[in-house]
């Protein structure tokens, strides 16, 4: 599958995805995404979750990809307007019984 790092990223984000339900898509996407670093938005509301994002995003290289775990459901708008504001690209998003998981590729 890849290095250690990729296979231990593709583990963290496997179990963040499974809490949404999408395991079997996830197993065929997770070879292909290395998820650099993780971020539990949970419990939060506009605009905090896009705020820690932003702040996440400027440690971040371009290209790496960023996993992302919340429980507002605007969340999912703003992500998407923010990332086609900002020249980032939304790779995955997934939700069930209110938890939102999404994996962000920095531009």
């Amino acid at each position: 599958m890849g290095s250690p790092e990729e296979v231990l990223a593709a583990r963290r984000v496997k179990s963040s995805l499974n809490l949404a339900g999408n395991k079997d898509k996830f197993m065929v996407e997770s070879s292909k995404m290395r998820v650099v670093r993780s971020l539990d938005a949970s419990g939060l509301v506009c605009p905090e979750p896009l705020m820690l994002v932003r702040a996440e995003l400027r440690t971040m290289d371009s290209g790496e990809l960023l996993s992302i775990t919340a429980t507002d459901p605007s969340t999912s708008r703003d992500l998407n307007n923010f990332c086609r504001f900002m020249g980032h690209s939304l790779e995955s998003e997934s939700s069930d019984n209110a938890i939102w998981v999404f994996v962000l590729r920095k531009g």
